[in-house]
């Protein structure tokens, strides 16, 4: 299930019969599965965490340098306030934040 990336743990896991966890994160609040990638927000940090397939530019990276991210990667985005729920769908995701507003 990890040969796009998804799990997070880099080029060597590509699956696994066991949770493990990402080295790389902490102080996650909230954690969503699409159909071949995952996306991470921290409440603490104000922070969005992107890996796993971004042939659709699902990730918000460009495709050509970032097809496949196998370790979760930061993204800048300008967001002051909690997220409530973190929704991920096909080849999208969406933030809704505290104020009711979706980004």
């Amino acid at each position: 299930c990890g040969r796009h990336g998804q799990l997070g743990l880099g080029h060597d896991v590509l699956q696994s019969d066991r949770f493990k966890r990402v080295p790389s994160l902490t102080n996650i609040s909230h954690v969503a599965c699409g159909q071949n990638h995952t996306v991470a927000w921290s409440n603490e940090e104000k922070a969005l965490y992107v890996w796993g397939d971004n042939r659709h530019q699902q990730l918000l990276l460009m495709t050509d340098k970032y097809k496949h991210i196998f370790k979760p990667e930061k993204i800048d985005i300008d967001v002051k306030q909690n997220v409530r729920k973190l929704i991920s769908g096909w080849t999208h995701f969406l933030l809704w934040l505290q104020d009711g507003s979706l980004l």
